[in-house]
């Protein structure tokens, strides 16, 4: 007797495949793939399957795999030009509070082993969304006026999350990978916003390792940025004729990596970190543009207010008079000696290269039974290495040339398909191993049912119309 073929649904029940309704409406849509991996209790990841789309969402393409053209381009299928734009941190206090440029925390590493609890509480996937759920790309767009009042927005093709752009590799590289995200034409830019599964406010469901405890053990905020909760930076670069920037959290930074005459170098040589703050004269930081520099203010801005739309979407900026150089950022990560889901040396140079973050550390600890009521810990100097990636991030760049090239057509193929909408905006879906499907998007932001990425006046700004540039530029003054 024959029986109905199975597939494997995202709660790892077998059960009969059955189409949605809405598909049948949709000729060019083809069946959407089910996720195959299995829920772990181990610390591996889970992959969620995606909400389904909204009634009134309607199908547009898909872009199929492999969707990668093997014909060679006299452009470089590689990053280039990468330069330091702009930073802020959040602040932990209940406000919608940045700091900009912001620090990120100082690598201050104990002397003697530690023994640390495992990380606990409610933690967000997406903190940038989670403090500012209307415009989570706002604040990105926001310090770098206020750094650069003069900024020339319309030479940047590209402005995403490093997070999008891997997910847009493991769409290339038919990688299995759950994602969504917005996609909007703002004038000759096309941002690309990450959206959670489950909103804004998605929270991180089974928290497990160590890694938030290792960071508060290991790192320290400098005066200036204490009470912050993460550091955000945007960096800017050229992929393969694409001019990008690039937001993403930076763990913190390495003190030896400083130039000698930076303000942070010798920071503990200070009677206390007041005086040491005290010194620190204005640097406006590295400039994208030449003229943006010249447009900077000589004395920094102390304190700059959005009026909010209302209490709850409140946004204060305070610019601070130093920044870090990408080369002493680092990214973080801990793992258990004898781990069953070790640190992959393709997903950190993945990250390294989407970041053009030049440092990782390695943290690796044993379990401490000798608290009987809690297992705890152990790390000690000895197996926490500094690695320095710079000339591994090079050789991951060129084993991917071709995915990396496939990147660039996907990317400018998602240009194409949100230029032709009227409202320049989609949203793009994957989900499992499956194809990437383009829909209408349907974006309700928080505030005054505004639709978009950014808000009305923001948009106007980046559009470079002088009048709305101004009126930002008001509000920060």
């Amino acid at each position: 007797m024959s029986h109905p073929p199975k597939k494997r649904s995202g709660g790892g029940r077998w059960k009969p495949y059955t189409r949605d309704p809405r598909l049948d409406a949709q000729a060019s849509e083809p069946p959407r793939p089910q996720s195959s991996k299995k829920p772990s209790t181990r610390g591996v990841p889970v992959e969620r399957a995606l909400i389904p789309t909204q009634p009134q969402q309607q199908h547009i393409t898909t872009l199929l795999q492999p969707y990668v053209n093997p014909q060679r381009s006299e452009t470089p299928a590689k990053i280039t030009d990468v330069e330091y734009l702009a930073s802020y941190n959040w602040l932990s206090h209940g406000k919608r509070t940045i700091i900009v440029p912001g620090c990120p925390p100082r690598w201050t590493p104990p002397v003697e082993a530690v023994r640390l609890s495992k990380d606990y509480g409610m933690r967000y996937h997406d903190k940038n969304a989670s403090q500012y759920p209307s415009f989570p790309l706002e604040p990105s767009v926001r310090a770098i006026f206020a750094l650069y009042p003069t900024f020339d927005s319309q030479s940047i093709d590209l402005f995403a999350c490093s997070n999008t752009i891997r997910n847009l590799g493991s769409f290339v590289n038919q990688a299995e990978k759950n994602f969504r995200f917005y996609a909007e034409k703002i004038g000759s830019t096309l941002f690309l916003m990450h959206v959670e599964n489950g909103g804004p406010m998605d929270i991180i469901k089974d928290v497990v390792g160590y890694g938030h405890n290792f960071a508060e053990a290991y790192t320290t905020w400098d005066e200036g940025c204490k009470g912050s909760e993460t550091h955000q930076r945007l960096i800017a670069y050229n992929l393969g004729g694409l001019r990008c920037v690039v937001r993403y959290e930076a763990d913190g930074y390495l003190p030896e990596k400083l130039d000698e005459g930076h303000p942070l170098k010798h920071v503990a040589e200070f009677g206390s970190k007041e005086e040491a703050t005290d010194s620190i004269k204005a640097e406006p930081g590295t400039s994208i543009k030449e003229e943006a520099m010249n447009s900077i203010k000589e004395e920094p801005m102390d304190y700059i207010k959005e009026e909010p739309m209302e209490p709850a979407l409140e946004v204060q900026l305070q610019v601070t008079r130093f920044s870090i150089p990408q080369s002493a950022v680092f990214d973080l990560k801990t793992r258990q000696v004898t781990t069953p889901n070790p640190i992959r040396e393709s997903q950190v140079h993945s990250r390294a290269w989407a970041t053009q973050s030049p440092n990782f550390i390695l943290a690796h600890y044993t379990r401490d039974h000798s608290d009987k009521r809690h297992v705890k810990g152990r790390f000690s100097n000895d197996s926490t290495v500094v690695h320095d990636v710079s000339s591994d991030i090079k050789e991951w760049e060129a084993d991917n040339e071709v995915a990396i090239r496939g990147l660039i057509q996907v990317i400018k193929k998602l240009d194409e398909i949100t230029e032709s909408r009227e409202e320049k905006r989609v949203e793009v879906r994957r989900e499992g191993l499956g194809d990437l499907q383009i829909w209408t998007a349907a974006i309700q932001s928080h505030a005054d049912a505004e639709e978009g990425v950014l808000p009305p006046s923001v948009i106007s700004a980046w559009k470079g119309e002088p009048e709305a540039r101004e009126a930002v530029l008001r509000e920060m003054a």
